[in-house]
């Protein structure tokens, strides 16, 4: 009667122990790849809230500094983004606070200072002639 192997080698190894083992690595490679799409679903999350011009290209530096990170931290990564590459990001509108004052100039009197005034707000052909014809009769 032939002897079994003690030590079976790859060729004797039953199925299921090749089956566990592929099963496992693809279970670790699935868990990586949910991982990357979370933190990438992140990025593009707080990469919107900062106003991107260009979110595929701000979503690769944010991601390659992260993995240069010891431990990730993506609100940090995204600031330094807009600090040195400002251009990736809209400029954000002042505010009713960054208006300028009102002009301090005395009111016009005259007809066609009135009419300048009005031509000016409001950019209009006909208040600009009213204008012109205004200051051609003083």
């Amino acid at each position: 009667m032939p002897k079994k192997n003690e030590n079976p080698t790859p060729e004797t190894k039953p199925a299921d122990a090749f089956d566990v083992a592929a099963m496992s690595a693809e279970l670790n490679a699935a868990k990586e790849t949910i991982r990357l799409l979370e933190r990438r679903q992140k990025i593009d999350a707080l990469l919107a809230q900062s106003d991107t011009i260009d979110l595929h290209a701000a979503r690769l530096l944010t991601e390659a500094a992260v993995q240069e990170m010891d431990e990730p931290d993506l609100k940090l990564a995204i600031d330094d983004l807009r600090r040195h590459k400002p251009y990736l990001f809209r400029q954000r509108e002042p505010g009713p606070a960054a208006m300028p004052a009102r002009s301090t100039r005395p009111v016009p009197q005259r007809a066609a200072d009135l009419a300048a005034q009005r031509a000016i707000q409001t950019g209009n052909r006909l208040d600009l002639m009213k204008y012109l014809r205004a200051r051609r009769q003083s």
